[in-house]
C-alpha cells in the first residue's frame, strides 16, 4: 500500500475511535508523506460521516 494512502486511512480510522492522539499523530505522518490538506479534511468528513451513520 502506498504510505499516503495508509497514513490517510490509519488517520480516518483515529478520527472514527476518536482518539485525538491518535488523530494528531496521523494526521502529522499523512501530512509528511505529501498529503494535502484537502485530502485530509476529505478523510476527515468520510470518517465524521460514517461515525454518524453507524446506527442506521
Amino acid at each position: 500500500m502506498i504510505a499516503p494512502t495508509r497514513d490517510l486511512i490509519a488517520f480516518a480510522a483515529a478520527v472514527y475511535l476518536p482518539d485525538k492522539d491518535c488523530s494528531y499523530a496521523h494526521r502529522g505522518n499523512a501530512r509528511e508523506t505529501g498529503v494535502s490538506k484537502g485530502e485530509i479534511h476529505e478523510a476527515l468528513a468520510v470518517a465524521g460521516n460514517v461515525r454518524m451513520w453507524r446506527t442506521m
